[in-house]
């Protein structure tokens, strides 16, 4: 499953998920999951896809007993929908946010 929001709301601890949270203020895009499926560490990729289905941001994303976050600083993209995927060898997220 796959939600989308504050994390207070949301907690991905809580509800063994990804949760992304884009913060408008400071162009960042907060990652967060908790995936214990994963064992004790995994590395996976993060991609930044936008609607024409480009990707147009990756980055390793490291996930340490079976919990890993990061911030991404989106400022340099344009103004659009766009969804991020999570990818590892064991498991595979997506979400979408709208940068505004």
């Amino acid at each position: 499953s796959v939600n989308v929001g504050c994390s207070g709301i949301n907690d991905p601890v809580a509800n063994n998920e990804f949760n992304s949270m884009y913060d408008p203020f400071n162009s960042l895009l907060q990652l967060t999951v908790y995936a214990p499926e994963t064992g004790t560490n995994e590395n996976a990729v993060v991609y930044i896809i936008n609607d024409l289905g480009q990707v147009i941001y990756n980055a390793p994303f490291v996930i340490a007993n079976g919990m890993g976050q990061q911030q991404v600083n989106v400022s340099a993209i344009a103004n659009a929908v766009y969804f991020v995927r999570l990818a590892g060898d064991k498991m595979n997220y997506s979400a979408k946010f709208t940068k505004y």
